[in-house]
């Protein structure tokens, strides 16, 4: 069983079954299911097949059947380890043992079986940093960073290591400030990837630190503009990377030169007011790093914890996906939270709307008291959305839906809701 002649990666790139499916992106959804239904290692064996086929291994043919056993596993496993990987790890459900006695409840018992390479066919071989970004030096895709044959590129007289990297800079990050620095080059070539960039393409980036990203835009696109606030880094980004426009100054404050996609990860408290401009900004395609919990307010629905005045704006003006969850430790300091990398394609609305600017103001006015009911709701922000309480109170009767909460209320009902009060405003 050869590798894929057009193959990306090569087996011998990962030490594991384990450090393929991290890289891929597939480990913890893999996992997730683990215990739950009984059906976890069958998922992995067909998942991982599914995933090591897209990175250039021709596995056709290695599973019998369907299903799968401890002996199936073990003939895919000889495989991986013939084309490189140090060691391949699998379980299967084991008997069921019973807990508190004769009447207590079942539990599934998962051994679990691990193939090594013979001794003489392993050889120990320097790793590189996580962190470190590599460069493509000919018109082959770009190597895995666990290639001990790809160069790294790092300014000359600094150590790879980011935290020193800072050090020589004289830069303490700043938390206060968001200032999380991407340090898993890994989650970085998976961004990239996620843009789907074109040779023609410009790319907006907002606060591209040590520019571990901002490398790999620049080999992907025609032109990279970045923005920095800091000035610190905005003077590292212009000297380490000349073929890359840094601008420095505050995002939200300054003007956005024209751009075909976004790639970002933002920092973190200014993730809501500069989604909202981006919305408004002529685009193709964002792929941007946010809080998991803020990921997860964008694509929330009516009636849940999440759903929000964003996630009736994000609703509105784009289709909008969680790509993957992000753990911490890919980050320097480390944030308190996971965060996700999410991307957003502008649409046409998906329901009729009279009048934008009506809209968001009623949308800001009702989730102020996303608890109450939408008449009370209105009553309490009538300044933004009608001359006086008198003019509201007499189109109130014609509103729909005024008697629920506006946490139930869909982003098209919110649209019916604008377009009876506009006769308030006069």
């Amino acid at each position: 069983m050869l590798c894929g002649t057009t193959s990306a990666y090569r087996a011998a790139d990962f030490d594991s079954t384990v450090e393929l499916l991290r890289y891929t992106g597939r480990f913890e959804e893999l996992t997730s299911d683990r215990n739950v239904d009984g059906t976890y290692d069958a998922l992995v064996i067909r998942a991982e097949v599914e995933v090591f086929a897209t990175a250039g291994f021709d596995l056709s043919g290695v599973l019998a059947g369907s299903g799968g056993s401890p002996e199936i596993a073990k003939s895919f496993s000889q495989v991986w380890l013939q084309e490189g990987l140090r060691w391949a790890e699998f379980s299967f459900a084991g008997p069921d043992i019973r807990r508190g006695g004769v009447d207590g409840p079942t539990a599934r018992t998962w051994p679990r079986y691990r193939l090594r390479r013979e001794p003489a066919a392993s050889t120990r071989r320097p790793r590189t940093r996580p962190w470190l970004i590599t460069r493509r030096t000919s018109t082959r895709p770009p190597r895995s960073p666990h290639n001990p044959k790809a160069a790294g590129v790092r300014p000359a007289g600094v150590d790879e290591s980011p935290r020193r990297v800072l050090d020589h800079l004289g830069i303490r990050p700043r938390k206060r400030l968001g200032q999380h620095f991407l340090v898993d080059s890994r989650v970085a070539l998976r961004h990239v990837g996620h843009a789907a960039l074109g040779s023609s393409d410009t790319v907006l980036e907002i606060g591209p630190g040590l520019g571990i990203l901002t490398r790999l835009l620049a080999e992907h696109a025609r032109h990279v503009v970045a923005i920095e606030a800091d000035r610190r880094f905005a003077t590292y980004l212009r000297e380490s990377l000349p073929d890359v426009e840094v601008i420095e100054g505050d995002a939200l404050a300054i003007e956005w030169p024209r751009f075909d996609v976004m790639a970002s990860n933002l920092p973190y408290q200014i993730s809501s007011p500069l989604t909202f401009r981006l919305l408004r900004e002529p685009f193709r395609r964002a792929v941007l790093m946010y809080q998991w919990e803020f990921a997860r307010r964008m694509i929330a629905n009516p009636a849940t914890a999440d759903y929000s005045r964003l996630s009736v704006g994000v609703f509105r003006r784009a289709a909008c996906e969680i790509l993957e969850r992000v753990p911490r430790n890919a980050f320097h300091p480390q944030p308190r939270v996971d965060s996700a990398l999410v991307r957003l394609e502008p649409r046409p609305s998906p329901f009729p709307i009279g009048d934008p600017d009506r809209y968001d103001a009623v949308v800001d006015v009702l989730f102020k008291h996303r608890r109450k009911t939408v008449e009370n709701g209105l009553r309490l922000g009538w300044k933004a959305i009608a001359e006086s309480p008198e003019a509201l109170e007499a189109v109130l009767p014609t509103v729909p839906f005024r008697t629920r909460r506006v946490e139930a209320l869909s982003p098209e009902e919110i649209g019916r809701i604008a377009d009876a009060v506009r006769m308030a405003k006069g």
